[in-house]
């Protein structure tokens, strides 16, 4: 629908750019990153450094855990599977719990984070929350804004190398780096 309406207004260039690097699942203005990064300073603290440093720009991030969008935002990372948020109180429809399950398994997304002792997510979404139980191992936490993360890997995917702050798995070459990523 967004690429519909760029297409659909005036712009030139600058629309087709837009549209061209959205398809091809890349950030439309790559030159805006360094400005992006200084809007979110206040954000940046070790989880959203290691989502950012570890997971490919097209890769997507599952968190199943409060209300945190936030977090994508700083890490610059897509919401795993067509849903910002888990709680009980938006309970979705079995049709949407069966869509997003779909999604869920035809993305790429190599970490999830849960709250420790988090009941609410498996209490409500229990195919989302069995399928992570099936794919996904513990790695390690991590913490963003004095939130402590279990932070889950999928296990179908093999890491490129390790986050020098925290040794924790990362999922992105970095050329040059020795199988470390840091900052």
């Amino acid at each position: 629908g967004t690429a519909r309406s760029v297409r659909a207004t005036p712009g030139g260039d600058l629309a087709e750019t837009f549209v061209r690097r959205l398809s091809e699942g890349r950030n439309p203005f790559p030159e805006q990153v360094d400005r992006l990064r200084a809007m979110t300073a206040p954000y940046d603290d070790e989880g959203a450094r290691y989502l950012f440093a570890c997971t490919a720009e097209s890769d997507r991030v599952l968190i199943t855990s409060g209300y945190r969008p936030e977090l994508y935002y700083a890490a610059g990372r897509g919401f795993a599977p067509g849903r910002l948020y888990y709680l009980n109180s938006l309970a979705p429809s079995p049709e949407f719990k069966a869509f997003s399950l779909d999604r869920l398994r035809a993305e790429r997304v190599p970490i999830a984070l849960v709250e420790p002792d988090d009941r609410e997510f498996a209490d409500q979404f229990l195919g989302l929350h069995q399928y992570v139980q099936e794919h996904y191992r513990h790695a390690g936490q991590v913490e963003f804004w004095d939130v402590r993360f279990d932070v889950l890997v999928d296990g179908r995917i093999t890491p490129a190398g390790t986050w020098a702050d925290s040794g924790l798995p990362c999922f992105r070459e970095v050329p040059g780096a020795g199988g470390r990523v840091g900052r």
